[in-house]
This record gives C-alpha cells, sequence and structure tokens, in this order.
C-alpha cells in the first residue's frame, strides 16, 4: 500500500462526488476560512469536506481561524480521512473530542485490485445554511474558469519541453537546440 497524501485523498474524493448534483472547487475561501474542497449545489447550498492525513492534523484542526467565526453557507460538513486512522481490530474510529456530531466522516482506502475507493463512515447532518450569494457563486466560476486556462498553459509548456528534450539535431546529434548548426530550423522537428 502507498502512503496517503492530501492530493491524493482530493482526487479520490472529487472522482468519486457526483458531477450533476453541483459544481466541486478545490482550495477555495468560503465564510473565513479555506476550504480543501466545496460542493455549492445547483440550490445554492455548500458542502465542505476537509481533508486530514494523519491523527496529529485532525486533532490540531480544532485550532484553526476559520472555526473561531460562524460559517452560515456551510450546509453539510465532511472530514475525508485514510483508512489508516480506523483502529481495524475493533472497525472503529477513534474521533477527535473537537469533531462536532454533526461533521461526516468519509474514509479512502486502497482496494485489494489496488484502486483508491471511498465509503461513508458517518453521515454528515444537515446544518442550518444560508444559500451562498450570486456574487460568490459568480466568484467561484471565475476562479474554476481562471485555474482551468492557467492548467491549460501549463500543460502546454510542459508539452512544450518534452518536445523539445526528444528533438535530436540529424547532423551532430545535439540534444535540444544545437548550437553548432542552429538546428532546428521553425518548424523542422525530427521524428
Amino acid at each position: 500500500m502507498s502512503e496517503w497524501t492530501a492530493a491524493r485523498i482530493r482526487e479520490v474524493l472529487v472522482r468519486h462526488l457526483d458531477p450533476l448534483s453541483g459544481f466541486l472547487m478545490t482550495e477555495f475561501e468560503l465564510d473565513g476560512g479555506k476550504c480543501d474542497v466545496v460542493q455549492l449545489s445547483k440550490s445554492g447550498y455548500a458542502t465542505e469536506y476537509e481533508i486530514k492525513i494523519s491523527r496529529a492534523d485532525w486533532r490540531g484542526d480544532a485550532e484553526k481561524e476559520k472555526w473561531q467565526v460562524p460559517r452560515p453557507h456551510i450546509r453539510r460538513f465532511y472530514y475525508v480521512i485514510p483508512a489508516d486512522l480506523i483502529d481495524e481490530k475493533l472497525g472503529d474510529l477513534d474521533v477527535p473530542s473537537s469533531v462536532a456530531p454533526s461533521a461526516g466522516i468519509i474514509v479512502v482506502y486502497e482496494t485489494r485490485g489496488g484502486f483508491d475507493a471511498l465509503r461513508t463512515f458517518r453521515k454528515a447532518q444537515l446544518l442550518e445554511a444560508q444559500k451562498v450569494d450570486d456574487q460568490t457563486q459568480r466568484r467561484s466560476l471565475l476562479a474554476a474558469y481562471y485555474r482551468y486556462w492557467r492548467h491549460v498553459a501549463d500543460m502546454a509548456r510542459v508539452r512544450e519541453q518534452v518536445r523539445e528534450r526528444r528533438v535530436t539535431c540529424p547532423k551532430c546529434s545535439h540534444r535540444m537546440r544545437c548550437t553548432d548548426c542552429g538546428w532546428p530550423a521553425k518548424g523542422r522537428l525530427a521524428a
């Protein structure tokens, strides 16, 4: 079994959440705190998913500033944790005392086939919440738009770097750009 990282847990979570039930954002600021993953439903309510990778990380969550202020737009709240935090012999979970009883718990695990999966260990209770206002929804869509295009630009840069590394000068076998003969000329690349 490989090690669980926040990025790996986030990937599993986002892959398993229903994209038709709402709009997903990662690392999004809402109600004075940064959400690891937040899902805005079509009706305008937010569900927050907080990723924890260790017991110390989970216990230390209570000291975060975002818990010191009211969070009026969070309708449901889940902790997403790796299966390593469950006592396998008892099938029980050592939940820190700072975790609200209304918080849900989702466990990610690796199947015998090597695939990542998740299951809901404890369902989150519905909280009294306000709908996310139109301005915040527009801000989240705009953030997603710019994040997407930054990703596209980053991938284009990566493709260019990969392409340049594979290109060799047919005359003198230099990698990248040949300083001896100036190869490749624009539009001329080796296979």
